[in-house]
C-alpha cells in the first residue's frame, strides 16, 4: 500500500497516511512516542486509524491542498510583520525564506 503522504511534527517524523481500496490510514511509525502525537484524539498507536474520509485532522492541515494552506500562512504573516514598523524593514526577508521552505510542498504536489 503506498503511502499519500509522511506526516511530521516539530518532533520529527510520525507517520503515513496511506489509500486503501475503501479506507484512510494513518500508521504511526513504529518507534513513534507519545511527543510525536499529531492530535491529542490520535495519540501513538501500534493499531492503524482508519477512515472512510481523509480525517479532520489532514482536512484542517490541508494535505489535499497543501499550497493553499502555505499560501494563506504566508499572507497573514506577510500583513502581521508589514504592519509592524520595526520589523517592515525584514518582512520581505522572512518571507522569501518561508516561501523557500514551501519547497518541497511545491515540488511534490505542483
Amino acid at each position: 500500500m503506498p503511502s499519500l503522504l509522511q506526516v511530521s511534527t516539530p518532533e520529527g517524523e510520525s507517520g503515513r497516511v496511506m489509500r486503501s481500496e475503501d479506507d484512510y490510514i494513518f500508521r504511526y511509525r513504529d518507534d513513534a512516542a507519545a511527543h510525536s502525537a499529531i492530535s491529542l484524539l490520535m495519540p501513538p498507536r501500534m493499531n492503524e486509524y482508519r477512515h472512510r474520509e481523509l480525517h479532520l485532522i489532514f482536512q484542517v492541515c490541508g494535505v489535499e491542498q497543501p499550497q493553499d494552506v502555505i499560501r494563506t500562512q504566508l499572507q497573514a504573516l506577510e500583513q502581521i510583520l508589514a504592519s509592524s514598523s520595526e520589523v517592515t524593514e525584514k518582512a520581505r526577508h522572512v518571507v522569501a525564506a518561508i516561501q523557500k521552505s514551501g519547497d518541497p510542498f511545491r515540488q511534490t504536489f505542483g
